[in-house]
């Protein structure tokens, strides 16, 4: 083949890619060259144009618009013709799911000054399939936002909101911890619902999530978790279980604390015991032990009431194990003691007891039960401690 008739194929061919590119959207082109060429009013009408095709093939129009308005906001900023332009341009990459213009939209968001635009552009946002670096970059953003509310300073709730619903409509699994944060800090019931429903929409194991802000995060944030896995439908018992399993570990937890999340911590314990109890978590048999001990130790010292300590003795009853009767069995040989030398006995308390041991329905229970029918206890409690007996295991 000579140079001249391979030139006049490269030529041919050539022509033939620049057709068939003109051939598959000319309106592209007639569009952009009339936006280029326009007055800002003209550019609205010709997006306003363009928005009737619904297909993504306007998509590098709306790019377009968004660099020709990043170029020119210091200039255009107070211009209110050219900010419907670009709350048009912006809501029109929303609408058409136009991703390629996620990284534009996010240097819009860092350099305009407008909280409206702002919304404008995290809606938009959230109506396609940013690229994960962008998302990171949303992410990082409301962190920072909530460290602002966490330090008394005062943010603008919308964008809040609309940041929230924006990530748990891209559904990124990144935004899990930070979309948490964001509801548990409540700064309004809205954000907090919003949150709670985002975090459903998130491409992560939901119940793994919740556990792993139950271990890592602050005590507060770990409440919160409990709180959501109690109310959450589509959390069967076996996860539900991990979750509190994971929080009464936390709220028996030793390491040095604040006053304030000391606090939370223990109604985290609280919280978590009352949970297990309706489940019969066997598997934190030896956790209800040690809740039990730190319960009956706090009710000593004055720092909880004894309601605390029935449900901490309720919990030990529902685990079915022989340590659990074994520990209440001594605990009322305790009480017995007391009340053979004449002191005050609670007597929610000590009914918890002898009906928990009767659930149990461990024999070692059987000499401390018998004695506590002999003793100067209320009618009630004597025959509580007959029926436990009753349903003591012979073999």
């Amino acid at each position: 083949m000579n140079k001249r008739y391979r030139l006049t194929i490269l030529f041919l061919f050539a022509g033939t890619i620049f057709i068939t590119a003109q051939d598959i959207n000319p309106m592209l082109t007639a569009f952009q060259k009339s936006f280029a060429r326009g007055s800002i009013s003209t550019k609205i009408q010709v997006l306003q144009d363009s928005s009737k095709i619904t297909d993504k093939s306007m998509g590098p129009l709306y790019l377009q618009a968004l660099q020709f308005i990043i170029d020119n906001n210091k200039t255009l900023y107070d211009d209110p013709t050219a900010r419907e332009l670009t709350v048009l341009t912006i809501r029109l990459t929303g609408l058409h799911h136009y991703s390629e213009t996620a990284a534009s939209l996010w240097k819009l968001f860092g350099e305009t000054a407008d909280d409206g635009v702002k919304v404008e552009i995290l809606s938009a946002l959230g109506e396609m399939e940013p690229p994960d670096n962008i998302v990171q970059d949303m992410n990082n953003w409301l962190k920072e936002e909530n460290k602002k509310v966490r330090s008394g300073v005062t943010v603008n709730a919308k964008l809040l909101s609309e940041a929230v619903v924006s990530l748990g409509n891209i559904g990124h699994s990144s935004s899990f911890n930070v979309v948490f944060s964001t509801g548990a800090l409540k700064y309004s019931a809205e954000i907090t619902e919003e949150a709670a429903a985002a975090l459903k929409k998130l491409g992560t194991d939901y119940a793994g999530a919740l556990i792993d802000v139950v271990n890592n995060n602050l005590p507060s944030e770990k409440l919160l978790a409990v709180k959501l896995a109690e109310s959450d439908p589509d959390l069967d018992n076996e996860q539900k279980g991990k979750i509190f399993q994971a929080a009464l570990e936390k709220g028996l937890g030793k390491e040095p604390v604040g006053k304030s999340d000391e606090q939370y911590l223990r109604k985290l314990r609280f919280e978590a015991v009352k949970q297990l109890t309706a489940l019969h978590w066997t598997a934190a048999a030896s956790l209800a032990i040690e809740n039990f001990n730190r319960t009956s130790e706090e009710v000593d010292s004055g720092r909880v009431s004894a309601s605390q300590l029935v449900e901490s003795i309720n919990f030990l009853g529902s685990v079915n194990t022989h340590e659990a009767a074994l520990r209440l069995s001594m605990y009322l040989e305790v009480l017995n003691s007391h009340k053979e030398r004449g002191q005050q006995i609670n007597t929610q308390v000590v009914m918890a007891v002898i009906k928990s041991l009767g659930v149990l329905g461990d024999k070692t229970a059987f000499d401390n039960l018998l004695y506590a029918g002999y003793l100067d206890y209320p009618a009630s409690v004597k025959k509580a401690a007959r029926e436990a007996l009753n349903n003591l295991k012979t073999e």
